[in-house]
């Protein structure tokens, strides 16, 4: 009795958040979430390009089944959670049509383009999470300036200088400090 309660509890949240949110993105499948970001919002890829900063870990250990299956009872909501939200995103992506898969690999190679263009020497530390097996560290090109600099600058920005960077920008009397940062506040 006791699960279907909590079942029922999770459900509830979950068809809340379906209903507040047009558009719940997946980290797996970034591009293409990006993509459709990007239509719903009426923007362009330009908009939404990016380039990818963590490296997955690459060598995974092979669980025994018995604790797989623990693992999911214990995370059951998560899991069903992130179950509903899959199959809305794809279901999503198949109204798009064929073009929407021709995006996502422009998309792709833009954020290729991008990388090449934006950084010169990459440098790998060792892993600062459980989830990332190491991080490259991204020193922008010598020999760019102007507004493809600043272009490069804002690619490479960590996630709470570009918070906080926004912020400024949206808070009046403080966007006067904007002009103290420079691009090499912003490697990481």
């Amino acid at each position: 009795a006791d699960q279907m309660i909590n079942d029922s509890i999770v459900h509830q949240h979950i068809h809340r958040i379906a209903e507040r949110f047009q558009l719940v993105m997946i980290l797996e499948y970034i591009n293409e979430s990006l993509v459709l970001l990007k239509r719903k919002l009426c923007w362009s890829l330009h908009d939404v390009a990016h380039f990818q900063f963590l490296k997955y870990a690459t060598k995974r250990e092979k669980l025994p089944q018995e604790f797989k299956e623990k693992i999911k009872k214990h995370n059951r909501a998560d899991l069903k959670l992130y179950e509903y939200f899959n199959k809305t995103f794809w279901k999503q992506v198949q109204v798009e049509g064929p073009d929407f898969f021709t995006e996502v690999e422009e998309l792709k190679k833009m954020g290729k383009d991008l990388k090449k263009q934006c950084i010169g020497q990459v440098k790998i530390s060792k892993a600062f999470a459980q989830t990332y097996s190491k991080v490259e560290t991204h020193e922008i090109r010598t020999n760019i300036s102007g507004s493809a600099k600043e272009k490069c600058c804002r690619m490479v920005r960590e996630e709470h200088n570009y918070i906080l960077h926004h912020r400024l920008r949206q808070t009046p009397g403080l966007s006067k400090f904007l002009s103290k940062f420079t691009c090499l506040e912003y490697k990481n």
